[in-house]
């Protein structure tokens, strides 16, 4: 239910920001996107960005009381989701520097005080204000490195190249030579599937701003870079489709990528089919998918 609301949104976004053409690849697009089948999981993914996009479209439609409950209630399911707040605050930015006005954009502080709540109150009940973020140390061994996403993405390039390097040294070997992949080959695919994915998503960032809207940009530009501030320690960008499920702006922007070029649609349309056919079949046989 909350996936179909989502679209809902995503779609009204699309017509409202990109222009009506777009509404149903980018609901498409989301729709077979290959991690999707989360959604019928009992995780948090689809409610999150179910109250992502609906806050979004209510800054776009000019809602500031709703966008700040909706956007709350987004970073209370996922701390992440601190990263609406420059987008929603550059879309419902004051014109007039009045008092008035000043009080009518205040609801986006209730995203920070959402923020701030949820600390307190692991606090209060765990003694570690921090414990979201310690946990995914604890078992993801994640880390904040001292120069922020910078040192993600410096972490993801490292480990996409020695990633290539990995898998080059490792083909198939002649006739009559051991061969074969192991564990460090398998997060060596990892690590190049998943820099790839980033390089993508930073392209369709910059879709977003020249044809989408620049909120859509600023929205797409700190989810990636939220994501980026805590890289994992052998795979630093894991999870990361999963992760950008909720960046629902690049659904749009490939939409727009894809309008007018039929066998690129047709192509994302068949690979992504297929391969949220495979993902789905392993997930529900118990492998690790994500």
């Amino acid at each position: 239910m909350s996936a179909g609301l989502a679209a809902v949104a995503i779609a009204r976004i699309a017509r409202l920001s990109a222009g009506g053409s777009y509404a149903g690849d980018s609901v498409l697009f989301f729709a077979l996107y290959p991690i999707t089948f989360v959604f019928t999981a009992a995780y948090s993914d689809g409610l999150f960005v179910a109250l992502a996009a609906w806050a979004f479209l209510a800054a776009l439609r000019g809602r500031p009381a709703l966008a700040g409950v909706l956007g709350a209630a987004a970073v209370l399911t996922r701390p992440t989701g601190i990263a609406l707040l420059p987008a929603l605050a550059l879309m419902l930015w004051p014109k007039r520097h009045t008092l008035g006005a000043w009080l009518a954009w205040s609801p986006l502080l209730l995203l920070p005080a959402a923020l701030v709540g949820y600390c307190l109150y692991l606090r209060s009940h765990f003694g570690d204000a921090f414990a979201f973020v310690h946990s995914e140390g604890a078992f993801w061994l994640r880390h904040v490195p001292a120069t922020g996403p910078l040192g993600g993405l410096w972490n993801a390039v490292k480990s996409g190249e020695q990633g290539v390097a990995q898998l080059v040294l490792h083909l198939p070997a002649r006739s009559g030579a051991p061969s074969g992949f192991g564990k460090p080959e398998q997060f060596a695919v990892w690590n190049v599937v998943q820099l790839a994915l980033l390089v993508a998503a930073c392209a369709l960032t910059w879709v977003c701003w020249k044809r989408v809207s620049r909120a859509a940009a600023v929205y797409s530009a700190g989810t990636i870079l939220v994501f980026l501030s805590a890289p994992a320690a052998v795979v630093p960008l894991v999870s990361e489709p999963r992760f950008l499920i909720g960046d629902f702006p690049l659904f749009i922007a490939l939409a727009a990528v894809a309008a007018g070029r039929p066998r690129l649609r047709s192509a994302l349309v068949v690979s992504f089919a297929a391969f949220g056919l495979l993902a789905a079949v392993g997930f529900a046989h118990g492998v690790w998918v994500s």
